[in-house]
């Protein structure tokens, strides 16, 4: 089994209001991309992840708004910050799963300070015998398209 499991709420901090569903508070996905896809080792021991944008898949995007308890982590799978929605990525399946979402957010020019703060929660199983380009991970990055960079 290949368990993972990212429950994540998003917040914003700037001198305007938030970005439309930032905070997946219409309960859906609109405004997100979401990708899903596998993860393969390559020749010299690499991961390739490959995704392919796409609708939410069912029971691998998944957004959450009971305020129940993870059934692994026994942590709250909605944000303690107060918003009503969270999102799980991932099932309880096996099979090199990968799942990503994604929201483009426009920084202003005259920003002088900017500041994007999420929370998160992860489960991931260690199974024996993986190695550790084999095991789960969670990754959040923030891409500057202008440079065409992570940063």
């Amino acid at each position: 089994m290949s368990l993972i499991s990212i429950i994540i709420g998003v917040g914003f901090s700037f001198a305007q209001t938030c970005p439309d569903n930032i905070g997946f508070e219409k309960g859906n996905f609109s405004k997100w991309q979401s990708s899903a896809g596998s993860v393969s080792i390559n020749d010299s021991g690499k991961n390739i992840v490959a995704l392919t944008e796409l609708a939410p898949i069912n029971g691998r995007h998944t957004i959450l708004n009971n305020p129940e308890k993870d059934f692994y982590g026994g942590f709250p799978t909605t944000s303690p910050n107060g918003s009503k929605y969270s999102v799980k990525l991932g099932d309880d399946g096996t099979g090199k799963q990968a799942e990503r979402i994604s929201y483009e957010i426009e920084v202003p020019k005259t920003a002088e300070n900017f500041s994007i703060t999420y929370q998160y929660a992860v489960v991931f199983e260690n199974p024996p015998g993986h190695t550790h380009d084999q095991q789960a991970r969670f990754t959040a990055k923030v891409f500057d398209p202008t440079t065409e960079t992570y940063i």
